[in-house]
């Protein structure tokens, strides 16, 4: 990290306070306001120049009446580290890559993942409609396009995603290939802990919080579904009508979504599945994109990966626009630090009906706290990972 970014994290707590008192003063038009508070907050945090650059950059474009134009695949690959051959690493006579960007991203040593995968990857992960969208949209309410990293080190991303996808697979991973039959038995789901995310309500004088970047670098599997996934499902959204996150993630390992052109979403991660496939069925490979499918994948916080100071610096200008409405946007319980106990929950749940229309007596708390409570200890218990604490 440089020196100004390093800054900018230490002195961005009084930016909030700034952005009160610009507010006061605000003219009409968004766009003004986002000047002042630009210059003033970004010459203090050490990013005035990119900061000038990128208002400049947003005036121009805001008074426009299309969108500017995104940069092509090429130009966006062109941001990844690139050194002897692609990305950085080597790559065989078939297009797949070589044993140092294996070593890089923790993978083993005879995995193969084509080059052209990891393209359809970083294509996916840099487009303004996926979930990293919150790095697309510049103060003006337009659009960066795919250009907001300096460098993505998709090696380390993509071990990210391996060490959780090893931790669901667990001891499938000591086969070679995978018929039909074998899909049906694969998880359709799992629980984890340690994921670090950005939050909206967060401190932001974290990083993640300013990049908008993941990192699972330290997530663990805790719980795997099998045939009680639809039953977790419907737990997690009862649980959020009550204010409370359940954390579970859907995996697909279907024929469908081993085939190629087949993804949840028209928009979703879509590589070249016919490459991990052979007469004997489909590779362990295959079962990772599918994998990296299921979790519509990003560039996660790690390595080398760095967004673009000008994109920091725009970033910091919609934190201080949105003070109020941050500290005051609701937030779901995690569901780990309220099923400790039924009374837990119950507390929970007085205080989410706060927010709603509708009033329960405690009697009826009780009872929709009691049912909760049980359900969850029950599906939590049956699908606990051994020796996960």
């Amino acid at each position: 990290m440089n020196s100004s970014i390093q800054k900018s994290f230490q002195q961005y707590g009084s930016i909030v306070s700034q952005a009160k008192e610009q507010r006061a003063k605000k003219e009409a038009g968004g766009t003004s306001f986002g000047a002042q508070i630009l210059t003033q907050s970004a010459a203090s945090l050490g990013l005035a120049t990119q900061a000038e650059k990128s208002l400049q950059t947003n005036t121009r474009i805001s008074s426009e009446s299309t969108v500017a134009p995104r940069n092509s695949l090429a130009d966006s690959i062109t941001k990844v580290k690139f050194q002897s051959n692609v990305y950085g690493y080597s790559m065989d006579s078939e297009g797949f890559m070589g044993a140092d960007f294996n070593k890089a991203a923790g993978l083993p040593s005879n995995f193969k993942i084509k080059k052209k995968s990891l393209d359809e990857f970083i294509r996916h992960a840099t487009k303004d409609n996926n979930l990293n969208g919150f790095l697309f949209a510049n103060v003006t309410g337009k659009l960066f396009g795919n250009n907001v990293f300096d460098d993505i080190d998709i090696a380390n991303t993509i071990g990210q995603y391996y060490n959780i996808f090893s931790q669901v697979m667990g001891d499938n991973l000591n086969k070679d290939y995978f018929t039909d039959s074998d899909l049906l038995n694969l998880p359709k789901g799992y629980s984890s802990k340690g994921m670090e995310t950005f939050n909206i309500r967060g401190n932001l004088t974290e990083k993640r919080n300013i990049n908008f970047l993941n990192d699972r670098s330290e997530e663990k599997v805790t719980n795997i579904y099998r045939n009680n996934f639809e039953e977790a499902s419907k737990l997690k959204n009862d649980l959020k009508e009550v204010g409370v996150d359940f954390n579970l993630h859907q995996l697909d390992f279907s024929p469908k979504s081993l085939r190629t052109n087949y993804s949840r979403n028209a928009w979703g991660f879509n590589p070249d599945m016919s490459v991990y496939q052979n007469s004997n069925g489909y590779t362990k490979e295959a079962l990772f994109m599918s994998f990296l499918k299921s979790e519509n994948p990003m560039i996660l916080e790690g390595g080398t990966t760095k967004v673009k100071d000008s994109v920091l610096a725009n970033n910091i200008t919609i934190a201080a626009q949105t003070a109020e409405f941050r500290n005051f946007r609701e937030e779901l319980e995690k569901v780990e630090k309220i099923m400790q106990s039924e009374e837990a929950l119950k507390r929970t749940i007085k205080e989410h009906l706060k927010y709603k229309v509708m009033e329960l007596d405690d009697k009826k708390i009780s009872k929709i706290s009691s049912d909760l409570f049980n359900r969850f200890t029950q599906i939590y218990r049956d699908t606990k990972i051994k020796n996960m604490l």
